[in-house]
């Protein structure tokens, strides 16, 4: 793994990135949801939404490897990513209505940021030489899913949700193809893609919804 030295210790490359990755996209649903939350309330979903990350991406991690669930299982896989949109969806649905919180006004802003975190977490792949595949797929990925920040925060009181779930759907299920390793789940997918398949289905029902 790929280090960066500060002098006076060591830190993972990927793990840098993802935390520079937080970092700012905290500054970005901050000023997103400023007007609609306190910033206590921003906070708190924003470190919930890291933490269904972890969870969920380590869960899916371990679906996708067919590893049993285990502390030592669980702590030593890697991290699916779409399976991480999943955990920090479910933690920040039970966290508005707990505390009587407008869900699905608030979830806008996570579709916003979600692929500008995948973005940064390519990037921080590429450095550390993994989740490498054909043509440099990590670069390819993150180009894609920055464009598609870019079009949800330029457009953020249109569509926002079937657009999220179309493209990043669309871009997830055929980037898997490409990796160097795909972990089989069922019917030669991966978890990842059936998840994706879910995704884009969910926005024909709303696109077709909205007609």
């Amino acid at each position: 793994m790929t280090k960066i030295d500060f002098y006076f210790f060591y830190v993972s490359s990927y793990y840098f990135i993802l935390l520079l990755s937080f970092f700012i996209n905290f500054i970005i649903f901050y000023n997103l949801s400023k007007n609609k939350l306190e910033k206590l309330e921003c906070f708190c979903l924003f470190l919930l939404n890291i933490f269904g990350f972890a969870l969920g991406s380590k869960i899916f991690s371990l679906l996708d490897n067919h590893l049993s669930f285990s502390i030592k299982h669980f702590f030593n896989s890697g991290y699916v990513f779409t399976g991480g949109i999943v955990g920090s969806i479910i933690l920040i649905f039970i966290y508005c209505k707990r505390y009587e919180l407008n869900f699905s006004e608030i979830i806008k802003y996570f579709y916003i940021i979600y692929p500008n975190i995948y973005a940064f977490c390519k990037i921080g792949c590429f450095i550390n030489n993994c989740c490498g595949g054909k043509f440099r797929i990590q670069i390819i990925e993150a180009i894609f899913m920055f464009i598609l920040f870019l079009i949800l925060l330029l457009n953020k009181n249109k569509n926002i949700i079937p657009v999220f779930f179309l493209f990043y759907g669309i871009i997830r299920f055929i980037s898997d193809y490409y990796r160097n390793i795909r972990n089989i789940f069922i019917l030669n997918l991966t978890s990842t893609q059936i998840i994706c398949i879910c995704f884009i289905c969910i926005a024909i029902y709303l696109f077709i919804k909205k007609k």
